[in-house]
């Protein structure tokens, strides 16, 4: 029998309550009158009907979805409703684009990489490669990084469509590049993984790097870190093997970034 001095203490209703009324008046925590209610997981909101399948990775920039087909187009699509708000023709398969500056820049089978004005969907440019291009470009300090079927990782002036250099690998190039601190990163089919001078300053700046895919995380500032919560006294009410407080404070932590996740993205 566990002696009367050791006895585990419960919480009181009260208390829950008014921790959480505060979490939820510092903002941690929505109130029933905001917090829209959530669809069952797996519930279908839209779906977008392309001709010819997909291979590419979409990525969303102020509520709109931009996406390649194997239809040969580039599309718009609005994130809400699913409709179509403009669609770019190439001469082949799209790859995964990404977006920087109001352009989406996004490679084809054709083997061009285009730059495409986000609004209207012209074309602001065609870089000419000699090989389909499945990689998915990078953007850092105005400057396009891609690699192609040519063997080649291309760095391609942002706003002329121009080349700014070319650096031959021994294969294809389907790997997405990354630039981090002036050095860009990419693997190749010659089994090596090649980190060169960019020429730039500064770190990849696009879309996916805020949304944290196809190898850009550094935006995602809250991954692989944890909360450290500080011991309960003694004499604090607590549950079996978890602490009220540390609780709260754990779940005011998880609120809080979350939070800044979203406010980031």
């Amino acid at each position: 029998m566990r002696p009367s001095g050791d006895r585990l203490s419960h919480p009181s209703r009260r208390r829950i309550l008014q921790t959480t009324a505060g979490l939820t008046a510092l903002g941690v925590l929505g109130n029933s009158a905001s917090m829209p209610v959530a669809a069952d997981p797996g519930t279908e909101q839209w779906a977008f009907d392309t001709a010819g399948g997909s291979r590419s990775s979409p990525t969303v920039v102020d509520g709109t979805v931009y996406v390649g087909s194997n239809d040969n187009n580039l599309y718009a699509v609005a994130a809400a409703t699913g409709e179509e708000q403009w669609v770019f023709e190439t001469g082949d398969v799209v790859g995964s684009p990404t977006v920087a500056d109001d352009t989406v820049f996004v490679g084809s089978w054709d083997n061009n990489l285009y730059a495409v004005d986000t609004e209207t969907g012209e074309e602001q440019w065609a870089f000419k490669t000699g090989e389909a291009v499945s990689s998915s470009p990078t953007v850092a300090d105005g400057t396009v990084f891609v690699g192609c079927d040519d063997t080649n990782l291309y760095a391609v002036d942002a706003a002329t469509g121009e080349q700014e250099w070319a650096f031959e690998t021994g294969s294809v190039v389907f790997s997405s590049p990354t630039v981090v601190d002036g050095t860009v990163y990419v693997g190749s089919a010659d089994d090596n993984l090649y980190a060169l001078d960019a020429g730039v300053a500064g770190s990849s700046e696009d879309s996916r790097v805020h949304l944290g895919t196809l190898g850009h995380h550094g935006e995602w500032r809250y991954a692989d870190q944890s909360i450290p919560v500080a011991a309960e006294s003694a004499r604090s009410e607590s549950v079996p093997g978890f602490g009220v407080g540390s609780g709260i404070t754990a779940l005011g932590a998880t609120g809080y970034m979350l939070k800044r996740r979203l406010e980031n993205n």
